[in-house]
């Protein structure tokens, strides 16, 4: 058996140039306009801090202008952690509008600097990925290959290089967690979930299952959770104290939260019942009721629960592109903590599942995928001219394409490839799944790498394409 490090050692500098330029370029092209309303809140608080009204944070966020080129923002729907973290980062955008008496978001380099609030975040990831895969498998986790099934995903595509969106943020707290619990260093991860809760509730759908698996005393799951969530309880308290309510209402604090995880039911003898939590349920009892791992075994089982909790929201609920990258980690940590014959297989199920993610999102987020992403970046200002419209979409340039043909069935086609594959992802990643009942495949490890990089420039280039 050719080992992995020898058949593409020679290329593996190469695919890493290859995939960083582009990512490069399509992170200068395309951005999705929400980073700039929260970035106007970041800037916000510092015109309420020196004005002595912090208090009134969030109801002078109410249509508070962003920018000239983006108009006014609807108002603040995030716990005040986030909002503090985007304020440190844009402190030197603050600084501009004062000098200058300009919008910041007005300008290209305005703009690219709120977008990047997330690269500090992404590189982090990464390093705590080999962090704990080294933790897992030790120096024969194949961290180069790591990076480049992170770079080259569809679920790190959209939401960071094409929406320029900020799930980085807790991901990055959620993965110092994981890598605490695998180190049974119950401090680390308990801190470092209650910071990554605070910032959004996703989390939670890592934490519980994570508490479950290796803690069967009640009580101790029940105070272990609890610990979790104070951080998140103490700046509900702080919020509801201290600052003076916006018209926007408290319900919608924690990013809409509840909304997304209960819209999703079936019929019941009580009238309906959330799929979602009976799914999650499901992962809960799995987890709770199955034997503890030894220690040698927890950090396969950590990651595949982790990966368990969140996949059953994603096939349950309506979710927004950009949630997606809370997949990715865990999914390129089962690839790769995997013997060297069996990666193949998981990097082949990965960019089928992520493919049919993307079809689905290109003709349901119409918004998304559209000119409106490319007009105010480097992709606008190259190539669109001002003669259409910037809401014509992908989906709509597929309709146009394909008349009479109705588009909503690529919808559903590729909803069920996401489904299909996470489901048989979920069987095939089990710790205790046989893997040797699974043909090897002839496919090379690098072949795979081009396909997904060559995903990410068809998408790119599709963008542009509805400019001209």
């Amino acid at each position: 058996m050719i080992k992995l490090e020898e058949v593409w050692k020679r290329k593996k500098l190469v695919l890493l140039i290859m995939v960083l330029l582009i990512s490069v370029l399509l992170y200068v092209s395309f951005v999705f306009t929400d980073i700039t309303e929260t970035t106007r809140h970041g800037i916000t608080f510092w015109n309420v801090l020196f004005k002595g009204k912090l208090r009134e944070f969030y109801i002078q966020n109410e249509n508070v202008v962003i920018a000239n080129q983006f108009g006014n923002s609807i108002g603040s729907i995030y716990d005040f952690p986030v909002y503090l973290l985007f304020a440190l980062w844009n402190f030197p955008l603050w600084i501009y509008e004062k000098v200058t008496g300009y919008y910041a978001l007005d300008t290209f380099l305005g703009l690219l600097w709120a977008k990047s609030i997330s690269i500090p975040f992404v590189i982090g990831i990464n390093y705590y990925i080999i962090k704990i895969g080294k933790k897992i498998k030790g120096e024969e986790f194949q961290w180069e290959l790591s990076v480049l099934l992170f770079l080259s995903s569809v679920m790190f595509l959209v939401p960071v290089l094409i929406m320029g969106q900020y799930d980085a943020l807790e991901l990055l707290f959620i993965l110092i967690g994981v890598y605490g619990y695998i180190k049974n260093d119950n401090k680390m991860f308990l801190f470092w979930f209650a910071v990554a809760i605070t910032f959004k509730m996703f989390a939670l759908f890592v934490f519980v299952p994570l508490v479950l698996l290796r803690e069967k005393r009640l009580i101790r799951v029940i105070i272990t959770i609890i610990e979790g969530g104070s951080l998140l309880l103490f700046f509900k308290i702080f919020q509801k104290l201290y600052f003076i309510p916006s018209q926007v209402g408290e319900e919608y604090l924690s990013g809409h939260f509840s909304g997304y995880v209960f819209q999703s039911q079936i019929g019941f003898a009580y009238g309906s019942v959330s799929i979602f939590f009976l799914a999650f349920l499901l992962v809960c009892m799995y987890c709770y009721f199955r034997k503890k791992p030894n220690e040698q075994e927890m950090g396969r089982w950590a990651i595949y629960v982790s990966f368990l909790g969140l996949a059953v929201f994603f096939i349950t609920s309506l979710t927004h592109p950009q949630w997606s990258l809370l997949l990715l980690p865990f999914s390129v940590l089962m690839i790769c903590c995997e013997n060297e014959q069996d990666m193949k297989i998981g990097m082949w199920i990965d960019t089928i599942f992520s493919t049919g993610l993307l079809l689905a999102e290109f003709i349901y987020y119409a918004w998304v995928f559209n000119i409106k992403t490319s007009v105010y970046t480097l992709a606008g200002k190259l190539f669109y001219d001002g003669k259409k419209d910037i809401g014509y979409s992908i989906s709509a340039m597929i309709g146009e394409m394909l008349p009479g043909f109705n588009i909503d069935y690529l919808r559903l086609i590729g909803g069920g490839v996401f489904v299909a594959g996470i489901l048989f992802y979920l069987y095939w990643s089990h710790p205790q799944t046989d893997k040797k009942k699974f043909e090897e495949l002839e496919i090379s490890y690098e072949s795979i790498i081009i396909l997904r990089i060559l995903l990410m420039v068809v998408t790119g280039g599709l963008l542009i394409f509805l400019m001209v």
